[in-house]
């Protein structure tokens, strides 16, 4: 699990994503400091998945946090991946991904 928000964390992140290393997370200072997204990002990354804050993702593209969550909420509704409260919607997307693979 990477955080930060210098540039020295952010090319170590590059870094990682760009290998083919399992169980990676990049997350601002700010997200890591709210205890149950840190601890749900946490067990994801043990459980070998990825965990990218949306606003690492705005900021590496140069888009707006807005547009990164637009599209992401555009891809579950195309997977017809509704939102409930206990199943991760980022979670069935790569298991369907893993399906038709």
């Amino acid at each position: 699990m990477v955080g930060g928000d210098n540039p020295g964390p952010r090319r170590r992140a590059t870094e990682l994503l760009a290998s083919d290393s399992k169980g990676i997370g990049y997350l601002l200072k700010e997200r890591m400091a709210d205890v149950g997204d840190f601890v749900d990002a946490c067990q994801r990354v043990a459980a070998g998945g990825t965990v990218l804050d949306p606003e690492v993702v705005a900021r590496h593209l140069v888009v707006s946090d807005g547009a990164v969550e637009t599209h992401i909420s555009s891809i579950f509704s195309k997977l017809v991946l509704a939102s409930t409260d206990t199943e991760h919607r980022r979670v069935l997307a790569v298991l369907q991904y893993l399906q038709h693979s």
